[in-house]
């Protein structure tokens, strides 16, 4: 079996959480001797690695932690994040330097020697970082608190696990939903050991995920000397087992989202019920339900200070119909994801971590899914147009730049991702003649 690499770029800018794909897709009648992979791998993105401000707030909360005991924390949380932002800018550094050097020769050897040895070197000064904050931190607890420590482990693993997903539901921590409810003490009393279970339970299904998904990026590794790539002809069908049992675990996640989203949702009162639902709805589909760009823009010229009354009318007329028919599409395109992930079909994505997803086959423009994010592109498309005609050319320049990744989702916090690694790669069947 031959490969052969059509292209491959790095690409600079942020990138974001949708960005990777790695596809399989059979062309043509000829598909059993010919394959085309298409494969993209997100590089330099490891924010959920690192420990945030708002996560050590979360740690102090669960661990019961006194003005004292948050004031070490605190200190500790500081050191750390010095030192993890030292590591990136190293990180960040050797990342430019590769960029360079591809662009000056073409040598795809970056992909496969340069930029996992920068990665892999971050990433261990981030898992020393991380194992000296919370050494330090439980060193300031009490006995009673140290009880917590297993709960403190099981969130630690939510904030680093579970945006490695890639099915609606499937990076929801329910735990956040409720903890941002303004629930009264009875209610939340009641909820408090199905929280519990939830950790447990999830935790257990997270840890499963993590494992085959690791296996499976060590299966599809995207080294290669100067770009040279060589696989056997069972690597084929071993990568779709892999994406298999990805896609199983992922819906074993999935799924226990899903139950305690019910029962968590059964036990509120109707004051709080939508208010929760809607949370892990919106959350559930992030590519669905993002800030998009043209929203931005509506938001900024609202708040221009030349505007005439006519156009502020005009604007908030605008916006209104916008937020109206929006809310009637963006549903639309999240049942017709939900309903595409369910037999794991063409253009299905599955997550493997690391920046790495992989999809069986191109997505149909012309499936549910392919429509439905047409009719959202196009609603915006509407929208800017008429937003452009209400404002003169001097209030035209004023409105935030427009993204150039319309559809994607940018990942808040951490520290910014580099490039994407993209190769175009053709597999053709050796016809005997050693081509």
């Amino acid at each position: 079996m031959q490969i052969r690499r059509n292209s491959s770029r790095l690409m600079t800018g942020v990138v974001v959480a949708t960005a990777s794909v790695l596809g399989v897709v059979g062309v043509g009648a000829t598909a059993g001797a010919q394959m085309v992979f298409r494969a993209t791998q997100t590089i330099g993105d490891d924010s959920a690695s690192v420990i945030t401000s708002r996560s050590v707030e979360r740690y102090a909360k669960l661990l019961g932690l006194d003005d004292d005991q948050k004031a070490i924390a605190t200190a500790l949380h500081e050191g750390y994040s010095a030192a993890a932002t030292e590591a990136n800018r190293e990180f960040q550094d050797a990342m430019t330097a590769a960029r360079r050097s591809f662009e000056d020769t073409g040598d795809g050897t970056v992909f496969g020697e340069t930029i996992p040895a920068a990665r892999k070197k971050r990433s261990e000064t981030y898992e020393r970082l991380e194992s000296q904050f919370f050494d330090d931190l439980a060193l300031v607890l009490t006995e009673a608190q140290a009880e917590s420590l297993p709960r403190l482990e099981r969130l630690r693993r939510r904030e680093t696990l579970l945006p490695a997903g890639a099915l609606s539901g499937e990076t929801v921590d329910l735990t956040e939903l409720v903890e941002d409810l303004e629930i009264d003490a009875t209610t939340r009393q009641g909820l408090d050991e199905t929280i519990a279970q939830y950790e447990v339970e999830l935790d257990r299904a997270l840890v499963k995920r993590d494992a085959i998904q690791a296996k499976g990026r060590e299966a599809m590794s995207m080294s290669g000397g100067g770009g040279n790539y060589s696989f056997d002809p069972g690597d084929i069908e071993k990568m779709r087992e892999n994406a298999e049992k990805a896609r199983e675990a992922s819906l074993d996640v999935r799924a226990v989202n899903e139950r305690y989203a019910r029962i968590i949702s059964s036990a509120l009162g109707e004051d709080l019920r939508p208010a929760f639902e809607t949370a892990f709805h919106t959350q559930s589909f992030p590519q669905v339900y993002h800030q998009s760009s043209v929203q931005d823009a509506l938001s900024a010229a609202a708040g221009f200070a030349d505007l005439t009354p006519d156009q502020r009318r005009a604007i908030q007329d605008l916006a209104a119909a916008h937020q109206r028919d929006r809310e009637s599409v963006n549903r639309r395109w999240a049942d017709a994801i939900r309903e595409s992930e369910q037999d794991g079909g063409s253009g299905a994505m599955m997550a493997f971590g690391g920046g790495m997803m992989i999809g069986i086959g191109h997505e149909d423009p012309e499936s549910p899914v392919g429509e439905a994010r047409k009719a959202r592109r196009e609603l915006d498309d509407r929208t800017r147009e008429k937003l452009l005609a209400s404002l003169n050319d001097g209030q035209r320049e004023r409105l935030p730049k427009r993204s150039e990744r319309e559809g994607d989702v940018r990942v808040e916090g951490g520290p910014p991702a580099v490039g994407v690694h993209q190769m175009i790669i053709e597999v053709e069947e050796d016809d005997g003649g050693g081509r």
